[in-house]
């Protein structure tokens, strides 16, 4: 025994002196080095291929994506072997060695003349054989070092019992990825610029040097490190839970608290499984201790028996997986190099007169604002952030990955914009033909795009990294690494695929490729659109991984306000529709959108459930989304040039207008209740402030969706066409409907009620019949069995007769449930009637000015008769539809602002969780929505005087020498309105109704907005016919120069003044409101939830 101890102790010891910052030099050189070698010859590589081996860009791109996803596979292999056979060290060893060895190979393609073709010729099999050796040896060498380098310097650091061990690590993470963002930035300069100036012989050549040096310094170091013995296969361990939970799939969990029955060894934390994934639990389970276990207490047969650490094992590396998931199209975009590389070679790149910076080393820009960016990070953010935020890192692994997500959108979308610069101007310059001509168009514009990739590598690859790394089990932190890799490996693959697909189906009947090897001929700024849209899809959906409750309402609404703001243009141009009549058509299609919600709050309330209903919505969305696409493929949906539609095309029209409205009648009421369903926890003492907090981040984030709508979609519609423009609509409900069943897991499902509807006519009629029926002395009302309310409230009295029991014996059951429903109601019957009347006034004020803040139509139809140019003398337009972004931004700013701002602030003098009260929020609301129709009407004065000056009167299409962005001020106000006025209605409903008829709530207010849009539709139509009597011009006239638009803003106006004096009138009568602690409001019994597992 003495021994043992003194082995202990030295062993302790021996640890102690290992590890540490002298083995940082040797673990990073050997990463640095590595880098600097594989990046270094990745760079000019597609130049290499095309050049020399004669490929295409398409199949050179596709060669280099498929490279790049198997040396990114390869390091799962490598993380397999190492933590459970070799360990990471020699894997490492073994890596380093097999990259040494295909450089090697891969310079002697350059010093063999019959290792690469002549001039003008295809390579031979055993060229490309050659080559591709070289390749697949730096890809094993990429799968030993990638997934260990990493966790094997970690395992220097790694101090369980140091306090500050999680901010140390934490920091090594930054620091490592700082060295190699360091390396790489060496390796595109000055191993490019070699390659550019020496040749391929002396750039292949330094690259296998520096690789040599790699593996000398990694050997030298060997002395020193902390070396963690590899385990038991891990895979192997997974598919045994696997197999034995399948195996014990009609096992019965043992009671809670009865730890015993679950397997675990000796000594070991983990005695009891988790509740998540619960199935996977029974896997452990202990049948009969006699036959399940050895006298030591290990299993006799490890695939009938695991132990809970495999079993939570495997569960936390399934929890990650939707997240990682996400990472696969940020790994698309940050591989889109090869590309920017053919562009830059047709730029201007001098930064003298005799120095050219080469193509391949602008990527140094997104390394050197990488390593820039996590140096500032981790200093000056980090301790900033974490003194408001509380958490070590500043901001959680979660925000950092989404804010990544989102600058690699807006890289993908700068880098179209570069790219149709570029080709104009190439074209511009009559070079067309020539694919090898320099454009006078300095290359540097390439700078922004790599920078914003730089940017989103650095929030989004250390964040997944770190995460993945800090959410499993020390044993498998090469496994957390190396799935890292497999996002990158996948990424190139799916980039590898994205390329063939879009270079087969755009080159059909003889065109061009996108991306053809000519780049003048190509297209590659609409291959960065498509990559900017699925980037942009990929947000949302990790939006829905992250959140976890899954509404998938944003992509939706993407999909939905993507068809809407240009509509009035595709009814106007190619049905021949009248701007009055195709206003009129897409009030009264807002209006069944709006009205078939209440539809739906009754089936999801009443029959089937909110995720029923939600699922149904988004299958009819979809069906809907493909009918009106289907009408710019097929020829005789629409009417010929110069006719009107018949009655067959119109048909098929409305019908797709009819599912996409019965889409929206599932999806909308039940969205925002099933995401605060996934949130009530009527224990938690913050769940009010939780909730509120729910409701203005839900509407910003439709807000941020909108907004991608208004831009992105609404461009694609002027510049691609209907065809485009409503294909993606339809492609994004697919995945909108895909990613809502994905998540069926994990979400909580409040079963529905008994018919709520009939439940309230109930009331009403049993108060009829009992009119004459006196209130009784002693209080005798019938309420359900647990319910808090036990007498009926004096509001609205005449109800409370339908509740009063007159004989217990006919009127009630043994149990006391209601023996004849027609007879007698629960007080809660009563009084979820009585909230339903008490707030109609209220709601009714929200008719108006839904009514004045979609007028959208009408402005669309301004803005295309005004200046639209972004800046003065540029050739990019901001589409006419796009303009509404302002309302959405301005929304959506505010929202956040208001929650995270304002409330806190206001909330210590009003004394409110809320800050303001909600009806005097929606009452500001009122208030900017007057001042937003003054706005409209006084710019549209100006706009019509300019026109007429200018003698346009009869050329309604002519632009007019004033800017759109007169339109901006009304946009901006009438978001204010909105964003003041909206989430209070949906609040107050939400607050003042029963938990039971909480998608009623969202529903009254959608049915609000159908009221407003048939109010806008009646307006439009009275407005229409009543000014053009006489000969006369119509106010609302096609011909905006001609019409007086401003008269009817002016109208609009008035009655939004006359709907804020009767708002007031509607408080003062309402009276005080209960008191807004939501969770007092939004108790939800446990018999009534439902869990479904899988």
């Amino acid at each position: 025994m003495e021994i043992s101890s003194d082995q202990n102790s030295i062993n302790h010891q021996l640890s102690r002196s290992k590890g540490g910052l002298r083995t940082m030099p040797f673990i990073i050189a050997n990463e640095v080095f590595e880098k600097v070698a594989s990046y270094g010859l990745m760079s000019n590589m597609i130049l290499y291929l095309m050049r020399e081996y004669n490929m295409s860009s398409a199949t050179g791109a596709t060669t280099l994506f498929l490279w790049s996803a198997i040396s990114y596979f390869l390091p799962v292999i490598g993380a397999f072997v190492s933590d459970s056979y070799l360990g990471r060290f020699r894997v490492i060893i073994l890596g380093s060695i097999s990259s040494l060895l295909g450089m090697i190979l891969l310079w002697l393609t350059t010093m063999i003349p019959q290792a690469n073709p002549r001039t003008g010729e295809s390579a031979t099999s055993g060229q490309l054989a050659l080559l591709f050796s070289s390749f697949v040896l730096m890809s094993i060498g990429a799968g030993g070092i990638r997934p260990c380098s990493l966790a094997f310097g970690a395992d220097q650091f790694n101090k369980p019992d140091n306090p500050k061990n999680e901010r140390i690590l934490q920091s090594f993470f930054n620091w490592y990825y700082a060295s190699v963002g360091v390396s790489i930035m060496v390796a595109v300069t000055v191993i490019v610029y070699i390659q550019d100036h020496k040749g391929w012989k002396v750039g292949f050549a330094v690259t296998a040097i520096l690789m040599l040096l790699s593996n000398v310094l990694f050997f030298l170091g060997s002395p020193f490190y902390i070396k963690v013995k590899a385990k038991k296969t891990l895979f192997t361990g997974f598919a045994q839970v696997v197999v034995v939970a399948w195996k014990n799939k009609d096992l019965v969990f043992p009671l809670q608290n009865s730890n015993g029955w679950y397997h675990h060894p000796k000594g070991s934390k983990l005695v009891a499984p988790t509740n998540r994934l619960r199935f996977l639990n029974k896997a452990c389970i202990i049948r009969n201790p006699d036959r399940d276990l050895n006298p030591d207490g290990s299993a006799i047969k490890p695939w009938s028996l695991c132990t809970v650490e495999q079993v939570e094992d495997l569960k936390s590396l399934m929890k990650v997986i939707p997240l990682w998931s996400t990472g696969i199209m940020v790994c698309v975009i940050f591989s889109q190099h090869s590309f920017a590389v053919l562009q830059a070679t047709t730029m201007n790149r001098h930064i003298t007169s005799s120095f050219q910076f080469p193509a391949g080393s602008f990527f140094v820009f997104s390394i050197l604002t990488l390593t820039i960016w996590v140096m500032i990070y981790d200093r000056i953010i980090v301790p900033f952030l974490s003194k408001f935020t509380g958490h070590p890192g500043g901001i959680s692994d979660i925000q950092r990955m989404g804010i990544g997500i989102l600058l690699s959108c807006l890289a993908s979308i700068v880098s179209a914009l570069v790219e149709h610069v570029r080709r104009r101007t190439a074209i511009q310059r009559g070079l067309l033909e020539n694919a090898h001509a320099v454009v006078d168009m300095s290359a540097f514009w390439l700078v922004p795009q790599h920078c914003l990739v730089g940017l989103a590598e650095a929030f989004n690859a250390i964040a997944q990294i770190k995460f993945y790394y800090s959410q499993f089990p020390k044993s498998m932190s090469s496994i957390a690494v190396a799935l890292f890799s497999l996002g990158m490996a996948i990424g190139n693959l799916v980039g590898s695929l994205i390329v063939r697909v879009v270079d087969e189906a755009s080159k059909r009947g003889g065109r061009d490729s996108w991306v053809s090897t000519n780049l003048n001929k190509g297209h590659y700024d609409y291959y960065y659109w498509l990559i900017a849209i699925l980037a942009c899809a990929n947000f949302i959906y990790f939006l829905v991984c992250s959140w976890a409750y899954g509404s998938e309402e944003e992509v939706t609404r993407v999909a939905s306000y993507g068809l809407l703001p240009n509509m009035i243009l595709y009814l106007m141009r190619d049905y021949k529709i009248e701007a009055a009549s195709g206003s009129s058509i897409l009030q009264l299609w807002s209006a069944l959108s709006n009205f078939m919600p209440l539809i739906g709050a009754f089936l999801s309330d009443s029959y089937l459930g909110r995720f029923r209903v939600i699922a149904l919505g988004s299958i009819s969305s979809f069906i809907g989304m493909v009918l009106l696409w289907l009408t710019t493929m097929i020829p005789q949906a629409k009417p010929n040039s110069g006719d009107s539609a018949n009655p067959g095309q119109l048909l098929f029209l409305f019908a797709a207008f009819g599912f996409m409205s019965i889409g929206a009648g599932g999806i909308r009421p039940c969205s925002i209740a099933f995401g605060a369903d996934q949130l009530i926890r009527k224990d938690n003492p913050n769940n009010a402030r939780i909730i509120q907090s729910y409701f203005n981040w839900y509407y910003a984030s439709i807000g941020l969706s909108t907004v991608l709508a208004l831009t992105v979609i609404v461009y694609i519609q002027d510049h691609l066409g209907w065809r485009v423009g409503f294909g993606i609509p339809a492609i994004l409900m697919f995945f909108a409907a895909i990613m809502f069943f994905l998540g069926s897991p994990l979400y909580v499902k409040v079963k529905a009620n008994k018919s709520l509807l009939t439940g309230l006519f109930q009331v009403a009629v049993i108060a009829f019949k009992n009119r004459r029926l006196s209130y009784p002395e002693n209080g005798q009302y019938h309420c359900q069995n647990n319910s808090e309310l036990i007498t009926p409230t004096e509001k609205l009295r005449f109800l409370n007769k339908a509740c009063i029991i007159r004989d217990s014996e006919n009127d009630l059951n043994p149990d006391g449930t209601i023996s004849k429903p027609w007879n007698i109601a629960t007080v809660d019957q009563v009084e979820g009637l009585k909230s339903l009347i008490r707030i109609l006034p209220i709601w009714s004020t929200g008719i108006i000015i839904y009514m004045a803040l979609t007028q959208n139509s009408l402005s669309i139809l301004q803005a295309n008769t005004m200046d639209r140019h972004l800046i003065s003398g540029s050739s990019f337009k901001i589409p006419a539809a796009t303009f509404n972004v302002f309302t959405i931004v301005t929304l959506t700013i505010f929202v956040a602002f208001y929650d995270r701002v304002m409330i806190p602030l206001l909330a210590k003098y009003t004394g409110r969780p809320r800050g303001l009260s909600l009806k005097l929020r929606m009452g500001l609301g009122l208030v900017l929505s007057v001042l937003a129709m003054v706005i409209s009407a006084i710019v549209e004065i100006y706009r019509r005087r300019i026109a007429n000056q200018q003698g346009f009167a009869d050329k309604p299409r002519a632009v007019i020498d004033m800017s759109a962005w007169w339109l901006v001020p009304h946009y901006c106000v009438a978001g204010l309105a909105e964003g003041l006025n909206a989430v209070g209605q949906i609040e107050f409903y939400y607050s003042q109704l029963p938990r039971g008829m909480a998608s009623l709530a969202m529903a009254l207010f959608s049915l609000g907005n159908c009221f407003s849009s048939l109010l806008g539709s009646l307006l439009i139509k009275v407005v229409d016919r009543a000014t053009k009597g006489g000969g006369k011009y119509s106010w609302v006239g096609s011909n905006p120069n001609r019409a007086h638009y401003d008269y009817y803003y002016w109208f609009i106006a008035i009655l939004c003044f006359a709907n804020l004096l009767y708002f007031i009138v509607c408080c003062w009568a309402y009276g005080p409101s209960k008191e807004e602690k939501i969770t007092g409001m939004m108790d939800v019994h446990e018999d009534e939830v439902v869990k479904e597992e899988k």
